[in-house]
């Protein structure tokens, strides 16, 4: 049963990544035609809730594979650096596409 939680949670993470590739790949030729506004809204809320949702299966990916002598939280705790890597890339990847779509304004 614990294999099929961590192999389903696995497989899902690389589809929201393959998912979220091809967001980046089309929201570069949206950039390129000059879309309007609300394309461009749109491309920015999807990869937002997609990076979102890889953080929260990435969350449980490690909660679930926590041995039960350490317990939940000190797992999650020892990922801490995997964790501040998708908030930075988050943070990093939304304010530089803001920021592109002003400077194209």
């Amino acid at each position: 049963m614990k294999v099929a939680a961590y192999s389903s949670s696995l497989a899902s993470i690389y589809v929201l990544l393959a998912v979220d590739t091809a967001v980046c790949a089309f929201a570069h030729g949206v950039y390129a035609n000059n879309a309007q506004r609300g394309t461009e809204l749109i491309l920015l809320a999807t990869q937002f809730v997609l990076r979102v949702l890889l953080l929260i299966f990435t969350a449980n990916l490690v909660a679930s594979t926590a041995s039960s002598s350490t317990g939940v939280v000190d797992a999650l705790l020892s990922f801490k650096g995997c964790f501040l890597a998708h908030v930075v890339a988050l943070m990093a990847c939304l304010t530089l596409r803001i920021y592109r779509g002003l400077l194209r304004r």
